[in-house]
């Protein structure tokens, strides 16, 4: 499994960063190869599940998303299941002046016949993608 972790910081309360990226549909707008959010629902105690499609070096993936723990203002872990295998941590830390965001993901990506001959091409553009997810929200947020 490959592993990324990226942070930026925020001029903006925690509970506004979170807030954000705990409703999922608001992703779209700022994660360049995140095409659609389908079905979201988030239960009682925070636990959310949607349908996703997603593109990347070419290639289209549909799968699922369902939180493994939402901890409000914190800590969201979503594992997502279909043709990417991720395991997502978002952490939010209150710092002077706003809030510190950091993800973490820890991902596989299963390409029939490809293998390992594009992993290092996919680790490259997986590396950008948080990069400019992560700027995205704060532009968004900073407005």
């Amino acid at each position: 499994m490959a592993e990324i972790q990226k942070t930026i910081s925020m001029n903006v309360p925690v509970e506004e960063a979170f807030n954000f990226v705990a409703n999922t549909h608001n992703l779209v707008e700022v994660w360049p190869s995140l095409s659609q959010v389908r079905d979201w629902k988030r239960d009682e105690r925070g636990i959310g599940e949607f349908g996703y499609t997603y593109q990347m070096a070419g290639f289209k993936y549909n799968g699922t998303n369902r939180d493994r723990e939402f901890v409000r203002n914190k800590r969201i872990v979503t594992e997502s299941q279909g043709g990417l295998q991720a395991i997502i941590t978002w952490e939010f830390e209150p710092i002077s002046g706003g809030t510190q965001v950091t993800f973490k993901g820890e991902y596989n990506v299963s390409i029939p016949l490809f293998g390992n001959m594009i992993a290092e091409r996919i680790a490259a553009l997986n590396a950008i993608e948080v990069e400019a997810l992560l700027k995205n929200i704060k532009k968004k947020l900073e407005k």
